[in-house]
């Protein structure tokens, strides 16, 4: 949507120029454009070849980035300030043949737009592992496939790219996928943990968009990650999952006690690092989410007859990489029991979650009002916090 450029500005063309309008250098012109939405960029993109070459340039695009962040950071601008909540049939259900990906408003809950998938595989389901920067990471997810093919989206510039696979692809017994960005190379990167075997030690490989290829990690891995249904928190220039000590032979089996902790695999560095879970923490079920660039924990409570939902705590780490800095930021209870499947938290602290795998249900964790998000599928994939941006489009996919 979004403004029009409200002056004219020199185009570079070889047209004579009429009288009166003002030249500006290209460094000036940068720094209006700047302010746009993406969706205008693109419309001006055709207009002249050096505007073209100035919103393709890859340091307009960081900067176009850096200003939005700083923008919704700081709440300066009322537009778009939480970001889009996405939603995809995690098993695709066609309209027509066709399917699509919802942009809803996480504050009127609007469908704002239906963006069709380019992807064409039938009969598969697709899971969200996150987004980051405005390009969203997605990947098959059959039984024993998660993070078989990975794929990259940015939906506001219509850019798409489907993983070469490694040579690793099909002899994985299980993978742990996550998806951030290398501000000091100023590139993309898809992390798989790789098991085997429950009786052989992981291993990690590195997809760089930039180098468009995948390499292995040097770094040994004494634990096992978990998936969950929220996508994989990107924080602090490092992913985050789940994880407990690695046994040989007991590859995704849980082991009693549970001694499970936080596992961080830092994107810049390519290194691991593990961090404590909140004190008293009862750790079965939890999963991390991420809200508004803080790490959170989210702890369902159950009913110890029934296993039903009762509530859940959300706990915040306040300074990154702190163990005692973990604080219960929100108690929410239930009137009636229920089963539920977090998806994720929005800016505007809303919880989304699947109830009774029915449902795609927006929770207001200060004043519990529930609403029924009313999509068509009952089985979601979600992304929380979706922003718009240029990443990807000066790269030639």
């Amino acid at each position: 949507m979004g403004q029009t450029l409200s002056i004219l500005v020199n185009c570079g063309t070889d047209r004579a120029k009429p009288r009166n309008i003002p030249f500006l250098p290209n460094e000036i012109v940068a720094q209006i454009l700047v302010f746009l939405p993406v969706k205008s960029l693109i419309q001006l993109t055709p207009i002249c070849k050096s505007w073209y070459n100035l919103i393709k340039d890859p340091h307009f695009i960081s900067a176009h980035l850096n200003h939005a962040l700083y923008m919704a950071n700081n709440n300066l601008n009322n537009l778009d300030d939480d970001g889009y909540l996405l939603a995809i049939p995690n098993k695709f259900k066609p309209f027509g043949n066709k399917y699509f990906c919802f942009v809803i408003s996480p504050d009127i809950y609007n469908v704002l737009d239906n963006i069709e998938l380019p992807i064409c595989t039938r009969n598969m389901s697709v899971e969200i592992v996150n987004s980051c920067n405005g390009v969203l990471c997605l990947t098959e997810c059959y039984p024993d496939a998660f993070g078989h093919v990975v794929y990259l989206w940015n939906i506001s510039i219509k850019k798409f790219k489907t993983l070469e696979n490694s040579e690793f692809s099909f002899i994985v017994f299980k993978r742990v996928t996550g998806f951030g960005y290398d501000y000091k190379t100023d590139d993309y990167k898809v992390v798989r943990i790789l098991y085997f075997k429950e009786d052989v030690a992981p291993e990690v490989e590195v997809y760089s968009v930039k180098m468009g290829s995948w390499r292995m990690v040097g770094v040994s891995v004494d634990f096992i990650a978990h998936c969950s249904s929220a996508a994989v928190p990107f924080v602090n220039g490092a992913l985050h999952w789940m994880a407990q000590p690695y046994r040989p032979g007991k590859l995704g089996k849980y082991m009693f006690p549970v001694n499970d902790f936080i596992v961080a695999f830092d994107i810049v560095d390519e290194v691991f690092g593990k961090m404590a879970l909140p004190l008293n923490c009862s750790r079965l079920d939890a999963c991390l989410m991420d809200l508004k660039g803080l790490l959170c924990l989210y702890e369902p409570v159950r009913s110890t007859t029934d296993d039903m939902f009762k509530g859940c705590y959300i706990w915040v780490m306040n300074e990154y990489g702190v163990a005692k800095s973990w604080s219960k930021l929100f108690t929410i209870d239930v009137l009636a029991p229920i089963r539920v499947r977090p998806l994720g938290l929005a800016k505007n602290e809303k919880l989304v979650f699947v109830q009774d795998e029915e449902k795609v249900v927006s929770l207001d964790v200060q004043s519990l009002q529930a609403h029924d998000l009313e999509l068509d599928a009952c089985v979601y994939a979600v992304d929380c916090s979706y922003m718009e941006s240029l990443a990807l489009l000066d790269q030639d996919i």
